[in-house]
C-alpha cells in the first residue's frame, strides 16, 4: 500500500507505515527520536541529515518512523 501526499513540487508516494512530524519551535532530533521511540541516528539516517549536528527549521516536516 502506497499513501500519496501532496508536496510543494507536485505529488510524492510513501509507504503507508511512514510517519511524518512537522517541526516546532523548540524541537530537537534527541526529542522527537524519544517521542517516537527510535534513535536519534535513524531519524537522521531516514531523512538524509548528516551525521553530525542537525539544524532543524519551524515547519519543516521529516519521516519519524518506517
Amino acid at each position: 500500500e502506497l499513501t500519496i501526499k501532496k508536496t510543494r513540487w507536485g505529488l510524492a508516494a510513501y509507504p503507508s507505515n511512514v510517519k511524518f512530524y512537522t517541526i516546532e519551535k523548540g524541537d530537537t532530533v534527541f526529542e522527537i527520536a524519544k517521542r517516537f521511540a527510535t534513535t536519534s541516528s535513524s531519524i537522521k539516517e531516514m531523512n538524509g541529515f548528516s551525521s553530525g549536528r542537525v539544524r532543524l527549521k519551524v515547519g519543516q516536516i521529516i519521516n519519524v518512523a518506517q
